[in-house]
């Protein structure tokens, strides 16, 4: 995992005060917040040249510092220079997918 994020990667989670920069921090937060009991139903995977977007859907996700995640949780990867160097969190896929300049028919 290490070798795809760039040395300057920042991974902004669903709120301001959750974020790792750097690849070694966002590898200890990827870690730490795998949890390898957690159900989960389905994942979903869209791209393009410059982001991709992964998709979670689970039963239920929990909570990350007081907010209730619900069902599903969305990774927008933006890639620059075959490196992935942002990861940013939303709840909501159709943010997701703006975010990404991506739309599905």
């Amino acid at each position: 995992m290490t070798a795809s994020l760039a040395h300057t990667v920042v991974w902004q989670g669903i709120q301001a005060g959750l974020v790792c920069h750097g690849p070694d921090q966002v590898v200890e937060g990827f870690v730490s917040g795998y949890d390898a009991t957690q159900e989960i139903d389905s994942i979903e995977l869209l791209g393009s040249e410059t982001h991709v977007v992964l998709g979670v859907h689970a039963p239920d996700l929990g909570e990350v510092e007081g907010i209730e995640i619900g069902t599903e949780l969305y990774n927008v990867f933006t890639i620059e220079d075959d490196k992935i160097t942002r990861i940013q969190d939303y709840l909501d896929r159709e943010q997701a997918l703006a975010a990404a300049n991506l739309t599905t028919t």
